[in-house]
């Protein structure tokens, strides 16, 4: 495995986990580091990052990975560190639950990208509430970390974001 995995994740969809993902594994390669970016979203946006990126930039080998539940430890091998830029986690749904906990299983910090509107503030405390009662989490808790994200200039929701963090 590699010597750090970040699972990049949130039950909501367009809180910009692909954006959060892809400029951590930029940030980490531009370090001198090996990077894997594995694309477990089936919407695939890392993918089509990573097809547009000029050749001559840092390197950062992607991976798309559907399926998360087909990944394996021998296939992070050789990286320092792996980026797994998931669909939105937690479901009811039986298959898209065992995708999210293999991501979870895998993961060596948790990164929650967060809108500071109301509504995904309320999302996302249920979406850490839920993470923090998974089994797999509880297993083996790991940090999580909430990146507040598209910051504008709206005080009363970055304020309300701040009091929730």
């Amino acid at each position: 495995m590699a010597d750090l995995n970040i699972l990049v994740v949130n039950s909501k969809g367009g809180c910009g986990k692909t954006t959060v993902a892809t400029n951590l594994a930029t940030a980490y390669a531009n370090a001198g580091l090996r990077v894997g970016l594995y694309d477990c979203d089936p919407q695939a946006s890392a993918r089509h990052w990573a097809e547009s990126r000029s050749e001559d930039l840092c390197a950062i080998d992607l991976h798309f990975c559907p399926d998360p539940q087909t990944i394996e430890s021998t296939n992070t091998h050789g990286y320092d560190v792996c980026v797994y830029d998931s669909a939105p986690g937690i479901s009811n749904q039986p298959a898209r639950q065992s995708d999210f906990e293999a991501l979870l299983k895998h993961s060596d910090v948790i990164v929650v990208p967060m809108l500071s509107s109301a509504w995904d503030i309320q999302a996302g405390e249920h979406f850490i509430k839920q993470l923090m009662t998974q089994r797999v989490w509880r297993a083996r808790p790991r940090p999580i970390a909430v990146v507040s994200n598209r910051v504008n200039g709206n005080l009363t929701g970055q304020r309300r974001l701040k009091h929730f963090l």
